[in-house]
């Protein structure tokens, strides 16, 4: 069974597709910017931390698209590591359904990163919806290099400066006006 919240999707998608939001002035432009920019983060596994390198030892890290290798996770109230077949695979359409919040636990390396990366592709794929990533070890990363205090550690600021970090220079003004727009 699903958890409460997430009554609304049935069978991996939602019943009516919702159209892609109406946007006016340079938004439209914007958006398709940033989805083409975006586009290509998080299409690798990342393996670094694990040092593994070619066979024969090139020295070159392994390259393994996050697509060919990743296995779903499964999602449910609660934490049990002897119930592994309890809850459900957390597509884009039930997690666009979901009516609360979602916070994601287990134990370190379990993938609750890598399944981030993955909905953050999926969602990118998807004309209503624009994901913004706020990982927290970036943003008091970013906090502590600017040495912001109080008032200037705002996410607004953070998104900012996400945008012009990937790539997206001279649409700052627009990030606002755009999340305005989805309220």
């Amino acid at each position: 069974s699903l958890p409460s919240g997430f009554a609304a999707a049935r069978a991996g998608s939602r019943s009516k597709k919702a159209a892609a939001p109406k946007l006016a002035g340079r938004l439209p432009e914007f958006v398709s910017a940033l989805r083409d920019r975006l586009s290509s983060r998080y299409h690798r596994w990342e393996l670094s931390g694990l040092g593994a390198i070619q066979p024969g030892g090139a020295g070159r890290p392994i390259e393994v698209q996050l697509d060919d290798i990743y296995l779903p996770l499964r999602v449910g109230e609660g934490y049990d590591p002897d119930q592994r077949n309890r809850g459900f695979v957390l597509d884009v359409g039930k997690f666009l359904a979901s009516q609360r919040p979602l916070v994601l636990r287990g134990v370190a390396g379990s993938g609750k990163t890598t399944w981030m990366r993955w909905m953050f592709r999926r969602l990118l794929a998807d004309a209503t919806a624009l994901p913004l990533m706020i990982e927290l070890r970036r943003l008091a990363a970013q906090w502590e290099r600017t040495h912001a205090q109080g008032s200037a550690r705002t996410l607004d600021d953070y998104l900012q400066c996400w945008v012009a970090d990937s790539g997206v220079s001279g649409w700052q003004d627009q990030l606002g006006p755009l999340l305005s727009a989805q309220n």
